[in-house]
């Protein structure tokens, strides 16, 4: 039973969207991702469950950025490793999400009037699967997020809680959410991740985008890595230019505001540092 669930996550990294020709080919391949899908559901249960004592206090000198000003003494390192499969099945999601979103998109230039029982079938399963990964998206993430939250360094809180009241106060939108999420890289990197949702964000030309996504990612040891997204990145899935590298609070600031602005999106104060 262990083998099938490592074939069937290993293969949602790496999924390929054959071309459809017919609507019936579409279905098969939908069908052809629902174990992967069906699996996900018990792979939450157990690991979340095996879960526990994930944290331990060490004394650390780091600093974030190039700031002297903000300096690390003491910091919340976890035991990150006991995540490593949770962050894993997270990727694993996010590239079924990706493929169904693919399927989905092909879909309307393949068949734009299409209709009839083979279609609207097809449809209902996708968005059926769609919403099935949605959810077990959010909770792997809010259990991450839940996790992380005891994990992140009090001088990390600050910069970020910053640099939220300034996007609060300069953005025109509609809602704001925040949440963050800890992890080690590739190269075995401490990396904090705080992500900075707008929703109903509008630009110079009074229009709406539906969802905006500012993420802040920490590397600890580096320095902070700023990023403007109209969609959802998971943390390993962020570039690292070094051009969006923030060494304050208020730099980071700056550098969402240019971001922004170059998207033709309103902006108040920033508009004014950016000037």
């Amino acid at each position: 039973m262990s083998n099938a669930k490592q074939k069937t996550t290993i293969a949602a990294k790496s999924i390929e969207i054959p071309k459809f020709r017919y609507v019936d080919d579409v279905s098969r391949f939908l069908e052809s991702l629902r174990p992967a899908i069906a699996d996900s559901d018990s792979m939450i249960d157990a690991q979340q469950k095996n879960l526990t004592a994930l944290t331990k206090r060490v004394p650390l000198e780091l600093r974030m950025g190039d700031d002297p000003k903000v300096e690390i003494t003491k910091s919340v390192v976890p035991t990150l490793d006991k995540l490593k499969n949770q962050y894993g099945l997270s990727e694993d999601l996010y590239g079924l999400h990706r493929a169904l979103e693919a399927v989905e998109a092909q879909m309307a230039i393949q068949f734009p009037d299409r209709g009839g029982e083979a279609f609207t079938l097809a449809t209902g399963v996708l968005k059926e699967l769609k919403r099935k990964v949605e959810a077990q998206m959010r909770r792997v993430f809010v259990f991450l997020g839940k996790v992380s939250r005891s994990l992140v360094p009090f001088e990390f809180n600050k910069y970020r809680m910053t640099v939220l009241q300034s996007v609060e106060n300069e953005v025109v939108f509609g809602a704001v959410d925040q949440f963050v999420y800890a992890s080690i890289d590739r190269d075995r990197n401490i990396v904090f991740t705080d992500y900075i949702r707008l929703d109903q964000v509008q630009n110079a030309d009074q229009q709406i985008t539906p969802h905006l996504y500012i993420s802040l990612q920490w590397v600890v040891g580096d320095g902070v890595y700023v990023q403007v997204n109209h969609e959802f990145e998971i943390p390993s899935a962020l570039s690292r230019d070094p051009r969006s590298r923030a060494g304050s609070a208020a730099q980071a600031v700056i550098l969402i505001g240019e971001n922004l602005a170059l998207e033709g999106f309103s902006v108040r104060a920033m508009a004014r540092l950016t000037s």
